[in-house]
């Protein structure tokens, strides 16, 4: 074995009920030819590896290298895999086929990636294991599936980022805006005016200045993806532009409109590039959908978790929300915990507690019927671990407030934990859809006001095309 100067770190994803397990999958292969070629299966919004690439050929020059294999989905598991001979793309964008599909899985065994990599060993790697440090160095952060850990270029992925201070301290909280079954006009006529209008002038009649807007999901219908660029980003820029917001001033979370489900492939991330692509296009430069950010908005300290909930458990799960709640506790972990003056929030667009009503799914786009999170319990628990306060959501176009605490065995006294810090839940209706239902009819945004660290303001606005807005809810609520 070469000499250990570091190495790279690959992680992978089991979905239930596709092809079987990954290692198994590989193992059997293993078993029969001595060895067998693992796929490197890129998202698109991660950086390029192609010199990451050129320095495990060199490595492998002087012989086999150990690198490591990771699952950060609930079934968890660390390997160690044996590398013997690295194929690669030239500029790791485009693909190449394996080099010996009949030693390669079957399920992707004709599949274009951009580097193939031959294994001669893969071991289960417990934690406790000596050689577990020396690999998993540092314990991989983040939503990619590459990492490298060279011991003289260590950099830590970027897990946080501080957004700019604001002297204005509420936060603007909109859903479901629904370009494809918008309601507003684009321009302003007799009797007619553009959703931005509507919210930016009952913003001024009631005085309240935004200092962040945050939008979580389903801001196109059907994941059409001409919406996405033609309608939705000049609308998210105009309405920023008119709040005096930057770019950096705007969260955004994907809903289940947003990206495409229907033809998804299971064994690779394709969906999502045009939504990274979208990021990408209104923030100027790439974003990941998984960040802890952090703003001053007026006198009051925020962390904000941005989630993404259309991740894909399996095919036959597609209707569901999923976050796949190990990737955001392990960012979590990576990071100083706040002091206790902060506030925590958490931004998704599918319910973590159960809609209002019984779900009417829609059979032109069955992809979208259901509301709830498959792994909800574990997110509402790790958030009240973390010290979350709120969580806001959309999807059903309901606005509803759960104040929500988890109970679960503390230690060996048998007392709970998890149920003396709870966690408001809340759901956005729709802010500009025309599909409304009998329980809400009208379209409404919500304001996030902090009084201190201790009480926050929500504010629910409702209004129609037809209506100006008006007060739907207006509580104090401590926390």
């Amino acid at each position: 074995m070469a000499d250990f100067h570091g190495t790279i770190l690959l992680r992978f994803r089991d979905l239930i009920g596709e092809v079987g397990e990954t290692i198994a999958e590989h193992k059997k292969i293993l078993k029969g030819f001595g060895y067998v070629w693992w796929g490197w299966w890129r998202r698109s919004d991660e950086p390029g590896r192609v010199k990451d690439l050129e320095r495990v050929k060199s490595v492998l020059e002087k012989g086999p290298m150990e690198i490591g294999l990771f699952d950060r989905s609930d079934r968890g598991g660390y390997f160690k895999a044996e590398l013997t001979q690295c194929v690669y793309a030239s500029d790791d964008t485009t693909g190449i086929r394996s080099p010996e599909p009949q030693a390669t899985p079957p399920y992707y065994s004709g599949a274009k990636l951009p580097a193939w990599f031959k294994l001669t060993a893969i071991n289960e790697l417990p934690s406790t294991d000596p050689s577990f440090a020396p690999i998993f160095s540092i314990l991989p952060v983040g939503n990619a599936t590459f990492f490298p850990t060279w011991k003289d270029e260590v950099v830590k992925p970027a897990t946080s980022e501080e957004g700019p201070a604001s002297t204005r301290g509420a936060i603007l909280h909109i859903s479901d805006v629904h370009f494809g079954e918008f309601a507003y006009p684009a321009k302003s006529g007799p009797g007619e005016y553009p959703l931005d209008d509507i919210v930016v002038s009952d913003l001024e009649k009631i005085g309240i200045k935004v200092g962040l807007l945050i939008v979580s999901g389903d801001v196109t219908t059907k994941a059409d993806a001409n919406r996405l660029f033609n309608d939705v980003l000049p609308f998210l820029h105009g309405l920023a532009s008119r709040l005096k917001l930057s770019t950096e001033q705007v969260i955004l979370v994907p809903g289940n409109h947003d990206i495409p489900l229907r033809d998804v492939n299971p064994l690779d991330y394709s969906h999502e590039k045009t939504y990274t692509t979208f990021l990408s296009q209104f923030y100027g430069k790439p974003t990941e959908t998984m960040k802890l950010w952090q703003f001053d908005l007026g006198k009051q300290r925020f962390e904000i978790l941005t989630m993404n909930s259309v991740r894909l458990r399996s095919t036959s799960l597609k209707e569901y929300g999923y976050l796949e709640w190990p990737l955001y506790e392990s960012l979590l972990k990576s990071v100083a915990p706040p002091d206790t003056t902060t506030i925590r929030l958490a931004v998704l667009h599918h319910h973590l507690v159960p809609a209002l009503r019984e779900e009417r799914p829609d059979p032109s786009y069955p992809e979208a019927a259901i509301s709830m999170t498959l792994d909800s319990g574990a997110v509402i628990e790790g958030l009240q671990a973390y010290g979350f306060k709120l969580a806001l959501h959309g999807h059903q176009h309901v606005p509803r407030v759960t104040r929500i605490g988890r109970g679960r065995r503390k230690d060996s006294s048998f007392g709970l934990d998890g149920l003396n810090r709870p966690l408001y839940i809340i759901g956005a209706g729709s802010v500009g859809t025309s599909r409304l239902f009998p329980e809400m009819r009208d379209n409404t945004y919500n304001l996030i006001v902090p009084v201190n660290h201790k009480k926050f303001r929500l504010i629910v606005r409702r209004f129609n095309a037809g209506t100006p807005p008006q007060y739907h809810i207006d509580q104090t609520l401590s926390i």
